[in-house]
């Protein structure tokens, strides 16, 4: 009926709610799930009614019901997934070095030291061997314990039951383990995507028990490569279907490892199937330091390249335009698997698959709507996936864009592509175009993820803008260039090596210019603040950023006046108290000791083998230390000063001492190299010489000038009894630092220190091997705590029963074996040491 006055009926304008209705259903379902995974079934589920109820009384009646529906699915598969998880990870932690079995697929191949060969394994079953025995011809033989394999969920074997103390350690255990088969073993290579049961030497993957360390492989959905077996022996080979799967994988990277350089090679692998093991490690460097490490996660660009060449196959083979989308999007969820099934792939195959069924029923479909449809999806099948940081990320710059307004490229250039102010010239006109559009593209993406890249990399890429101008357009043409070689590669080589030509020009551009852009310092700002505090600070930024974009001028200024205001006062609550702090850091076989003085300065002792980096940094970052005013070298092995060059890469420091003797090592010339290179000024410490930081006196004991000028051969003398022994004091505090010094040192010492050598806390020398903590010397020292710096499960047997006897009948002993870092703070008067990872606490007045 027509209305009164001939006006025309006004058309309903609909929500934002009803438009998306998959997205809200996601945004709505993830608080509740986040809880599940944090063990809290109750308050989630009272959380996800509660959402429901004020979705129902908003009118949104059929969303709101789904809501309830997806619920309930995914919190019987998230508290499922969970306990599994954590099963595992418990079981994995647990796991000891030593002789296994382990029966998996080896899924990856990927560069490995100088006589050996690595491939990733993913491991359905392990189980612990007895050590090997040799027969009279010399030869060893396996005997393995009569326990059986068990899958999930089965019970324990006979053996286990019967309390057997050779029982199965691990019984059935996913997770993935790296195979080293060494080539003077005369073993043929495992073969890909075949079930194996391989025997072997396994070492558990060190675990990081620091403050500032993230532990990705306790993360839901994140790494879990569990640690590495030497191969000695292997056998079976039968396929599967996912065996063949990697069966074909493994044929695409020989393809492309033909195709193209080394270089290019590894990129390929991981650009178009999700394999980064084969990645160089300067491609790694500068894609991180550039904030460009996007363009190695398949993601949204490459599905859409691989969705353009889908279409131009299926042309000609399918004419019915909905049923050809219908194809691809079949195809594209064939590629997730195919492409490594990370979250990112994921999200862009279902997405992208979406959005063409959407089309081949001729219905509109949104970004947003689009995005919460493959965030249920992909939930549904792995809800421990949330708390993968690579899903957060895929997601959250997904929905950076998302929240654009319309982007300005497309009016600036004009419909002719001819506007006023721009310039006469189309094409350059276009250009600039592009560049705007793909700039706020890259600061839009930036300020969605600001907070977790601060949370968990503490890194703020300043050049990503500039940077990603020319990854993204190469992106493209890399994408289709290496999928177009691999096309034509069975039908005409030359054509194939014509585009893998082109790529490799393309890639080593794109290198030199990624160089070129994280050359300068201000690159890459490293933030060092915890976590919690940078994470709260990129929400902050990123919430200034929306703003800007959608308030009025006087708004955005107010909006950022708040914003430093805050951040101010974050600053100013973070500031440390005037107290001595001791970090007696785990990792592993070696030593590094960091101490974080009353006057704001820090000092670093020894860094630690090569892979203790992320320890030693994270726990001085996470401290708010961006610079370090001394770092010493006790001597030169590499498990004091494996880790010093890098750490002083991203750590500058003012001086860097050792004790005089030069080592031959790589490590010790690494590390002096670095010093220099960080401007840190040289000099070497002898006995006698007094350091003075404040209140704190840094004492030297050792070594002494006078015997080591006595000895013409002092270079030659063993490097352990080089060490630097350092008498902290703080008030009533002391600690004594002694390296890695042996017996015949430590009683010099106490012949001549006598009594002086006293002091509450002891950081014994050479990890409790039998050489050191001689008894004179440990009368005169009196500690009440021993700290010992020690490798889980090391192949030198420390510390020694007898050395941790003598120490127990002296006071307290406390090891970063089982307890990880070792924290002490004290005032001078007071102190207090507590286990990071055993949270064991004690205390005392001095």
């Amino acid at each position: 009926m027509p209305l009164r006055g001939g006006a025309r009926p006004q058309r309903q304008v609909r929500s934002f709610a009803s438009r998306n209705p998959s997205f809200i259903v996601f945004v709505s379902i993830l608080p509740g799930l986040l809880l599940v995974q944090r063990d809290a079934v109750g308050k989630a589920l009272l959380l996800q009614l509660t959402l429901a109820v004020v979705l129902l009384r908003l009118g949104w009646r059929s969303s709101g019901l789904t809501s309830l529906v997806l619920a309930g699915v995914l919190f019987w598969r998230a508290t499922d997934a969970r306990e599994e998880r954590l099963a595992e990870i418990e079981a994995w932690r647990s796991e000891r070095a030593g002789r296994v079995e382990v029966i998996g697929v080896a899924q990856a191949r990927g560069p490995a030291p100088r006589g050996r060969v690595k491939l990733l394994f993913r491991v359905d079953a392990i189980r612990a061997l007895a050590p090997a025995r040799a027969m009279r011809g010399g030869a060893p033989t396996h005997r393995p314990h009569p326990e059986t394999f068990r899958r999930k969920g089965a019970r324990e074997t006979s053996a286990r039951r019967a309390g057997s103390a050779s029982s199965v350690r691990a019984g059935a255990r996913e997770g993935w383990v790296r195979l080293y088969v060494p080539d003077a073993a005369d073993l043929r290579l495992p073969p890909l995507g075949r079930r194996i049961r391989v025997r072997g030497s396994f070492r558990p993957a060190a675990t990081p028990h620091n403050p500032g360390s993230l532990d990705w492989g306790s993360m839901p959905g994140g790494p879990r490569v569990r640690g590495s077996v030497v191969v000695e022996s292997w056998e079976g080979g039968e396929a599967g279907g996912s065996g063949l799967l990697q069966a074909f994988r493994e044929r695409l990277s020989e393809r492309i490892r033909g195709l193209f350089s080394p270089l290019a090679g590894g990129f390929m692998q991981a650009a178009l199937f999700g394999d980064r093991e084969g990645l160089d490690p300067r491609l790694r460097e500068v894609f991180s330091r550039t904030g460009t490490g996007h363009i190695i996660a398949i993601s949204g660009m490459n599905v859409a390249i691989l969705a353009a060449i889908g279409w131009a196959v299926l042309s000609p083979v399918i004419r019915s335009t909905s049923r050809r989308r219908r194809v691809l999007a079949g195809a594209l969820l064939l590629y997730v698997p195919l492409g490594g099934s990370s979250p990112s792939v994921a999200r862009a195959a279902l997405m992208a698959a979406a959005l063409l069924l959407a089309k081949s029923g001729a219905r509109r479909v949104l970004l947003p709507n689009a995005l919460g449809f493959a965030g249920l999806a992909l939930l549904c099948l792995q809800p421990e996936a949330l708390l993968d940081p690579s899903f957060q990320l895929s997601f959250l710059a997904v929905l950076g864009l998302a929240a654009l307004p319309a982007l300005p490229g497309a009016r600036l250039a004009g419909a002719d592509g001819n506007p006023d102010g721009i310039g006469r010239d189309a094409l350059l006109s276009r250009a600039a175009a592009a560049a705007i559009d793909l700039s706020l593209v890259t600061v839009a993406s930036m300020l969605a993820t600001l907070p977790l890249t601060l949370g968990y990399f503490r890194q703020l890429p300043l050049v990503a803008p500039l940077a990603n101008l020319i990854v993204v357009p190469s992106l493209g043409v890399l994408t289709a260039g290496g999928f177009a070689a691999l096309l034509t590669s069975p039908f005409s080589p030359q054509l194939a090596a014509l585009y893998a030509g082109a790529c490799d020009a393309v890639l080593l551009f794109v290198f030199r210019s990624l160089e070129l852009c994280a050359a300068p310092a201000w690159a890459t700002l490293t933030l060092a603040a915890p976590r919690e505090l940078l994470a709260g600070a990129g929400i902050g930024l990123a919430a200034l950023g929306a703003l800007a974009l959608h308030l009025s001028t006087l708004r955005r200024w107010l909006a950022g006046a708040v914003l430093v205001l805050a951040l101010m006062v974050l600053g100013e609550l973070h500031t440390r108290p005037a107290r001595l702090e001791v970090a007696v850091l785990s990792v592993g076989q070696g030593d590094a000791v960091a101490l974080l003085l009353p006057d704001g300065e820090a000092l670093l002792v020894d860094g630690g083998p090569r892979d203790a980096v992320e320890a030693v940094v994270g726990y001085l970052h996470e401290r708010g230390v961006g610079r370090l005013a001394r770092v010493f070298a006790t001597h030169p092995d590499a498990d004091h000063t494996g880790a010093l060059h890098d750490i002083l890469q991203r750590l500058p420091a003012d001086s860097a001492h050792d004790g005089g003797q030069w080592g031959a090592g790589a490590p010790y010339r690494q590390w002096l190299e670095g010093s220099y290179a960080a401007g840190a000024g040289y000099r070497a410490l002898a006995a006698g010489e007094r350091l003075r930081h404040g209140e704190v006196t840094i004492d030297v004991l050792w070594p002494d000038p006078g015997f080591a000028g006595a000895d013409p051969y002092w270079q030659d003398l063993a490097t352990n009894d080089a060490s630097l022994v350092l008498l902290v004091s703080y008030r009533r505090l002391r600690l004594l630092l002694t390296g890695d010094v042996g017996a015949e040192v430590e009683r010099r010492l106490a012949a001549v220190y006598g009594d002086s050598l006293r002091s509450v806390f002891l950081k014994v020398a050479h990890h409790g091997s039998r050489t050191s903590s001689d008894q004179a010397f440990l009368a005169r020292v009196r500690p009440r705590v021993a700290l010992l710096s020690v490798g889980r499960d090391n192949r030198y047997g420390h510390p020694h029963a007898e050395v941790l006897a003598r120490l127990a009948a002296r006071g307290a002993v406390r090891r970063t074996d089982t307890e990880g870092a070792l924290l002490l703070v004290s005032d001078g008067y007071g102190w207090k040491l507590q286990g990071w990872a055993s949270g064991r606490t004690q205390a005392g007045r001095l």
